[in-house]
């Protein structure tokens, strides 16, 4: 992925997932994780020790923040997998330092 690449996913239950690197604000050495969906969503991290740790987000709750400084350096990416209360999968990706996965509505 581009450093500045912005990767929307439109889904067809009423969320769309988005990535985005240019906007976030992601402290250093994190990936944010923003649910402003209308859905509990429950998140999958996967780091590249094969470590993981899960969580859920309610709606419009803090966006949470996962640091990848571990080790004595930070790590480049993590595998982000994103679920919603009825489990599909809304999101399931390599995720890069410093971005944000933010859940929105889907607009109609």
């Amino acid at each position: 992925m581009r450093r500045n690449a912005f990767i929307a996913l439109a889904l067809w239950l009423s969320l769309s997932v988005s990535v985005d690197r240019a906007s976030a604000h992601p402290g250093y050495c994190e990936i944010e994780i923003d649910n402003r969906g209308d859905q509990d969503a429950k998140v999958y991290v996967t780091f590249d020790d094969g470590s993981a740790t899960h969580f859920t987000i309610h709606p419009h709750e803090s966006p949470h923040h996962v640091s990848l400084f571990y080790y004595g350096h930070c790590h480049p990416e993590a595998h982000v997998r994103v679920e919603l209360k009825n489990r599909e999968i809304v999101y399931d990706s390599p995720t890069r330092v410093d971005s944000t996965v933010r859940i929105v509505p889907h607009a109609k």
